[in-house]
């Protein structure tokens, strides 16, 4: 809410003829370095009051420090307009200075050209702005679902047992801990993606890499090693926020920005019907299968339910939400091949 003021509202020329602006940018650094350093303080700040008994007078001095980053963005992100505005000004050139109007004219020629051809279109279609249900019948609105319902599935399916599956491999680390560590990894995950996919790349290529390392994170986590456990967390939180960067990006540019917002809607459900496959229907009974009901307790406690000890609890969860983001990557890469035509004449921004 703070931040808001000082950004800019989007261009309002197509997607495909979008050119980068220095004052934009300026701005989405500064502000993805103030949430770098907000996660970074939260997590420090949760994994120092976990380890404290008795933390009540730590509260003072984390509630300023966050009160001092809260405030930030707004400074960061109006002097870094100021600062561009001030030092590019503009100028204008006049056909008195001979050969350099030239020049400018011959410069900008290639954006007058660009500007007058129409936006790239999907093989088989007759516009660029696809309505959600002429995408319901667009094999490519299909691939980039399931890819993102593959990938996604998986990492919902860790973060959704991550105490079952510290408790099951002996880790000593804290739930909230672990999630704190996927919380902050899918914040960055989101600033990483959208600041590499401006390479003069076709933006799917990054899907791909995004699943294939998710599914060597989830295919790790079934070694049943406390150690590796972090590292997975850590890379499973990167890709499924990466996931959240890409998607609206590919909307827009695939289907056209007419009805973007719906048809992200639509692409939005594909975490949660990856959930239900991989989480819902698949871990549970994994779990269930090898859970045996402790002895009571000495105090004569009843125990609450059947529990599960050991690697076996989730070694075959993750292999197979391993197969699944491995088939999203293949889901990716034929999106890819399908689309690549639409980036041979602009560099995405």
């Amino acid at each position: 809410m703070l931040a808001a003021p000082c950004l800019e509202r989007l261009p309002r020329e197509d997607l495909h003829l979008a050119r980068p602006n220095p004052v934009r940018a300026a701005k989405l650094w500064a502000l993805g370095v103030w949430l770098c350093c907000l996660c970074a303080y939260l997590f420090i700040c949760n994994a120092v009051l976990l380890s404290h008994q008795d933390a009540s007078r730590l509260w003072a001095g984390v509630t300023a420090g966050l009160l001092v980053l809260l405030v930030a963005p707004p400074l960061l992100l109006l002097f870094a307009g100021v600062h561009f505005r001030s030092g590019a000004p503009e100028r204008v050139v006049t056909a008195s200075e001979g050969d350099l109007g030239s020049q400018w004219s011959e410069t900008l020629l290639p954006y007058h050209e660009e500007a007058s051809a129409p936006p790239p279109r999907l093989r088989g279609q007759r516009t660029a702005d696809l309505t959600v249900g002429q995408c319901l019948h667009c094999i490519e609105f299909w691939l980039l679902f399931w890819s993102l319902a593959s990938g996604a599935g998986g990492a919902l399916v860790l973060v959704n047992n991550l105490a079952q599956v510290a408790q099951s491999m002996g880790s000593i680390a804290e739930p909230a801990s672990l999630v704190a560590l996927f919380s902050v990894c899918n914040a960055i995950g989101r600033l990483a993606m959208g600041a590499v996919s401006s390479l003069p790349l076709p933006r799917p290529v990054f899907l791909v890499g995004a699943q294939a390392v998710m599914a060597s994170a989830l295919w790790s986590i079934s070694a049943a090693s406390p150690a590796v456990l972090y590292i997975a967390v850590a890379l499973c939180g990167l890709c499924f926020g990466s996931f959240w960067s890409f998607a609206p990006l590919a909307v827009g540019e695939l289907f056209g920005s007419a009805h973007a917002g719906a048809i992200y809607g639509a692409v939005g459900t594909s975490p949660a019907v990856g959930s239900f496959f991989l989480n819902t229907l698949m871990a549970g009974r994994v779990y269930d299968a090898h859970a045996r009901m402790p002895p009571p307790s000495p105090n004569g406690d009843l125990p609450v339910g059947p529990l599960c000890e050991g690697a076996v609890c989730f070694r075959l969860t993750f292999q197979i939400s391993a197969a699944a983001a491995l088939l999203g990557m293949l889901l990716a890469f034929v999106l890819l091949r399908r689309t690549r035509h639409m980036y041979k004449r602009c560099n995405p921004t």
